[in-house]
């Protein structure tokens, strides 16, 4: 059980990490020609990265914090 919760605790703080390259390249001009991501989408893909940055510094906090939900 403690494996699994190690093993999410990896991926919240990764998550920032493989979404930041799909956003650089959905916005590449040389890649993707005139499929390139929007304004509207732009900002949400932005905010969203927020939301799992934010996630991602809080998570190892939390687990030390709650013991690893102990």
């Amino acid at each position: 059980m403690q494996l699994t919760e190690y093993t999410l605790l990896l991926s919240a703080v990764v998550l920032p990490l493989t979404y930041l390259p799909i956003l650089v390249v959905a916005n590449d001009r040389a890649y993707l020609g005139d499929q390139v991501n929007g304004r509207v989408r732009n900002i949400l893909g932005v905010g969203y990265l927020g939301v799992i940055l934010v996630a991602a510094v809080a998570a190892i906090p939390l687990m030390i914090i709650t013991g690893a939900g102990q």
